[in-house]
């Protein structure tokens, strides 16, 4: 119960004297026998962390490591890339003042290594939306190895990029999207059009086609475009790397490792 003193009623003094009275009894100090296991396992915690970064330092033939970053396999393959395209050998160019249009499935300019871009232009054929994204990734991918800068880095930084979606979240675009696309990167002024996609060849050829894409693509060449498009990604057991040269139009067609099964197109 509370007490009266000097005509006031209070109950504080009761119930803060239980309190300490409480935490009196039921406070039992850690003792050696306690502290000693608890050292222990911290320290063999510590030991145990320790050994893992050595191990991992070991592994990496002593390269510096960073926490993050691209996987150690994707970085091998930047290497390969490099070595078999002989872009390291390239000295003095960046891509300074030449515009590239990448047709494709968008980009993400969230990513890491595409965060520092402002592109030139964004079309969307597919969804009709304003601000750039990519719900599928392979524009992404295509346009980082242009202009990425970070973990992976691209073969030419310095261009001015546009870039058109004419892909969608399946991986897939009608020709009328893709032709559309193409006619827009020429209206923006692109020097270079990068098609990194594949299909069926329309009915006609040359003077007469019912192939919109091939008509857009005659259209930008005719303009002085040069047209990058890819060319196939199945690859035998040899190495080899073929060209075709079509009125200006660049396709790549596979680059493959005699037993890795890797291809680039």
């Amino acid at each position: 119960m509370g007490s009266v003193e000097g005509g006031n009623y209070s109950e504080e003094s009761t119930h803060d004297s239980n309190q300490v009275e409480f935490a009196e009894r039921t406070a039992t100090p850690l003792d050696d026998d306690a502290i000693v296991p608890i050292a222990v396992i911290s320290i063999a915690l510590i030991l145990l962390l320790a050994s893992a970064l050595g191990f991992l330092y070991y592994w990496n033939d002593g390269e510096v490591m960073a926490i993050g970053g691209p996987p150690a396999a994707l970085l091998a393959w930047e290497d390969d890339y490099r070595e078999l395209t002989g872009i390291n050998e390239i000295q003095g160019l960046n891509g300074g003042g030449v515009v590239v249009c990448v047709v494709d499935s968008g980009i993400d300019l969230s990513h890491p290594d595409l965060d520092h871009l402002d592109i030139l232009g964004w079309k969307d054929s597919v969804n009709d939306r304003p601000v750039p994204y990519d719900d599928e990734g392979h524009g992404t991918a295509m346009a980082g190895i242009i202009v990425a800068d970070g973990g992976l880095e691209g073969g030419a930084k310095g261009v001015g990029l546009l870039v058109a979606k004419a892909i969608d979240s399946e991986g897939i675009g009608s020709d009328q999207y893709i032709s559309e696309s193409v006619d827009w990167c020429v209206d923006q002024g692109s020097d270079i059009i990068s098609l990194s996609l594949g299909g069926n060849q329309g009915l006609g050829s040359g003077f007469f086609t019912t192939d919109t894409l091939e008509q857009s693509v005659e259209d930008a060449l005719d303009n002085g475009v040069f047209v990058v498009a890819a060319a196939g990604n199945d690859g035998g057991t040899k190495v080899f790397l073929n060209l075709i040269l079509i009125r200006g139009l660049c396709g790549l067609v596979n680059i493959s490792v005699s037993g890795g099964g890797r291809g680039v197109s």
